[in-house]
């Protein structure tokens, strides 16, 4: 069992580690929302594409060995959560996973911050070019600042 267990370890550091990837991209992504460097945006995202599949293809993995883990009689009716495999974890992979699992609750936070940031970036651009439409679409409208005489109001 201790043998899944550190197999496990090895695919969520893996996975954590493509976590960071994407999260190192959201923060380009935020600058280039800065610099409005708008036709930069899909590079990165065909990049979070490529990332978003490992991660899946990741948790397919784990998945498989959570379901070998199942197969203990002392995983019984338990949740497999952190909490769980924590406390069936032998030093020194108990450690291991204790300090990843804070990994993990720290970049949950950190992707938490950044797309609510990039969000409200795009909100802003978005309203910026809806701003730049409007006075497009008004320029041909006669303005309501000069009389047909060209006198001012």
């Amino acid at each position: 069992m201790q043998t899944l267990f550190s197999r496990l370890l090895d695919l969520l550091r893996h996975e954590l580690g493509l976590y960071h990837q994407l999260l190192d991209i959201l923060y380009h992504e935020r600058q280039v929302l800065i610099d409005r460097r708008i036709p930069e945006l899909s590079g990165f995202v065909r990049q979070e594409e490529k990332i978003i599949y490992q991660i899946e293809q990741a948790e397919y993995a784990r998945d498989d060995l959570l379901t070998q883990l199942l197969s203990y009689p002392e995983f019984d009716s338990k949740p497999l959560n952190a909490s769980t495999l924590i406390d069936f974890a032998e030093e020194p992979l108990k450690s291991e996973y204790i300090g990843l699992f804070d990994q993990v609750k720290q970049v949950k936070t950190e992707f938490e911050y950044v797309n609510q940031t990039n969000q409200q970036l795009i909100q802003s651009e978005r309203d910026y070019v809806h701003f730049l439409m409007e006075q497009v679409t008004k320029m041909n409208e006669p303005g309501d600042t000069y009389v047909d005489d060209g006198n001012l109001r």
